[in-house]
């Protein structure tokens, strides 16, 4: 089984310029009602005894986390935080995120944290020495995470996640995040690290970039595995329908994932997911041990996959592992290699493009001018604008993928 040549990885001053430097807030479902609570603000050079005003800001993340009310703004100046929770209902020996979210929204007033300048508010891991992000707990829910760097976080015995919606976080945004190097360490564990893991219902994740996604590899930082867990047990997003309602209604657009060779860049698994929509994203690479970008392993309803472009997956773009389906409509997308391993009843294929060079650039993932992407998508009301904020369509129909070209011509 040959390894295919893994991209470049794309570091942050260059998702800076691509995605420029001010948060474009996007449409439709992707966004929260307006706010009409108050704004704090958070500083490296704050300290959390000040008001939390923008001369006298706070010094955490988690000391605004601790105090937001519905409809509160928190807007997060340039510069690293750390943290493991500790003081917090989180804390314990296997639960050490940096913030641990207790407070939540409305459904008319939601809670912000929003990056001042995308990807400038860092919030890092430390090596491994936390274990989340952010973390949610069972009241934490309405709340949108705007324009942060996520990376770092690991745990050798337990789960790690970028964000972990598990006890609480149903209805949440999560947006224009670089999420990357998660579990990033030596292990046998069999619980997964992970990007963003969901088992809440109502979660939208979309223009994120999500990469380089779990645990080392034999030689990998001189680590010598003694199982397989390496290739198979971690996901740029892990889609949870363990428990009902679980992460029905997951909405997932215009993200670009890459460099996931650890897992599946997005596994939906285990249980019964409804209302679950993967929309105008782009899959790059590919796991060199296991199949396919996408693995669904539970049952769906009323599910769509459509305007995706996999480029360069092992063997198949989507992987069907386990479950049964109700009117799941696979539609739209472009693959390089075949789009899924079998075609089971209750999922529907129609206008995909299969076996065909998707011609995306290497760095930036946009498509080439003689691209199949280009004026090939579905029309889809959830994507009138694309990664970068561009408005859809600019040819004569939807782009497939993350990115819509400008003056594109197929």
């Amino acid at each position: 089984m040959n390894t295919p040549l893994m991209m470049k990885a794309v570091c942050t001053p260059f998702l800076l310029a691509l995605m420029g430097a001010v948060l474009v807030k996007p449409a439709g479902r992707t966004l929260p009602p307006p706010q009409s609570g108050a704004t704090y603000y958070v500083a490296p050079r704050g300290a959390d005894g000040n008001p939390g005003t923008q001369s006298r800001p706070f010094g955490t993340v988690q000391h605004a986390a601790d105090i937001v009310n519905p409809g509160d703004t928190v807007i997060v100046e340039d510069g690293t935080y750390t943290g493991t929770g500790s003081g917090t209902a989180c804390a314990s020996a296997i639960s050490r995120p940096v913030v641990c979210l207790a407070r939540g929204g409305t459904i008319q007033q939601w809670i912000t944290f929003r990056a001042r300048h995308k990807l400038g508010a860092k919030i890092d891991g430390a090596s491994n020495r936390s274990t989340a992000g952010f973390r949610f707990l069972v009241d934490a829910n309405y709340i949108a995470i705007e324009g942060f760097d996520v990376f770092g976080m690991g745990n050798a015995t337990q789960s790690a996640a970028g964000f972990e919606l598990f006890d609480g976080g149903h209805d949440v945004i999560l947006a224009e995040n670089d999420i990357h190097h998660i579990g990033r360490l030596c292990t046998d564990t069999t619980n997964g690290e992970t990007g963003i893991f969901v088992q809440q219902p109502r979660v939208t994740i979309t223009r994120n970039f999500i990469h380089d996604i779990g645990r080392f590899a034999p030689g990998e930082g001189g680590c010598a595995p003694a199982t397989i867990y390496y290739r198979n047990h971690d996901h740029g997003i892990y889609v949870n329908g363990r428990n009902v309602p679980g992460a029905s209604d997951a909405l997932i657009t215009n993200n670009v994932f890459y460099n996931h060779q650890r897992g599946w860049a997005i596994q939906v698994y285990p249980g019964n997911i409804n209302g679950l929509s993967i929309l105008n994203n782009t899959f790059a690479t590919s796991n060199p041990y296991s199949s396919g970008h996408i693995l669904v392993g539970a049952s769906t309803r009323n599910g769509r996959i459509i305007n995706n472009i996999f480029s360069d997956p092992l063997e198949t773009a989507i992987t069907f592992y386990q479950g049964t389906h109700t009117d799941l409509v696979v539609s739209n997308n472009l693959s390089s290699l075949r789009l899924a391993d079998n075609q089971p009843g209750g999922v529907t294929f129609m206008a995909n493009v299969e076996r065909t060079a998707a011609q995306i650039t290497a760095d930036t993932f946009r498509p080439l001018p003689g691209s199949p992407a280009l004026n090939r998508g579905m029309e889809l009301p959830e994507v009138s604008v694309d990664l970068l904020g561009t408005a859809r369509p600019q040819g004569g129909a939807w782009d497939i993928g993350a990115i819509e070209v400008v003056g594109g011509k197929q």
